[in-house]
């Protein structure tokens, strides 16, 4: 027998000590354990994401469309940007509306104003004068 040949023929036994042992069962516990919590997780997302599609399918015929020709990934993408849309307009309003409002604060303290230098010149004046002894 040449050396290659033996080598491939001789087998090291393995080594199974205490700390081994031990580090092995806690390794497989720990898999164990993110395991079962794993599967559930997913058992959990799989479930909410059937009923985002539900929610999906009846959002689209809610509109008048086929689900089936309107995916979901479409379906989140419309709200997506119907709902940009929606706040920029109602933040839009709301800046016009605060414009609006200042514009009138601002006629109304003019016509104030007005007024008061209008009462003010109609008011007679009356000095006390006076007179030398």
């Amino acid at each position: 027998m040449n050396c290659a040949s033996y080598s491939m023929l001789h087998v090291v036994p393995l080594q199974l000590t205490l700390p081994s042992l031990l580090l092995e069962f806690v390794y497989e516990n720990a898999l164990k354990n993110f395991l079962d919590t794993a599967e559930a997780e997913v058992r959990s997302l799989i479930s909410l994401y059937s009923e985002v599609g539900r929610s999906a399918d009846s959002l689209s015929q809610y509109f008048g469309e086929d689900p089936a020709r309107c995916p979901f990934e479409q379906v989140t993408q419309i709200l997506a940007v119907f709902v940009k849309m929606f706040n920029k307009a109602r933040d839009e309003n709301e800046q016009q509306a605060d414009a609006e409002k200042k514009k009138l604060e601002k006629e109304a303290m003019k016509e104030l104003a007005a007024a008061q230098s209008a009462n003010d010149r109609s008011k007679p004046s009356f000095r006390i004068q006076k007179h030398a002894p």
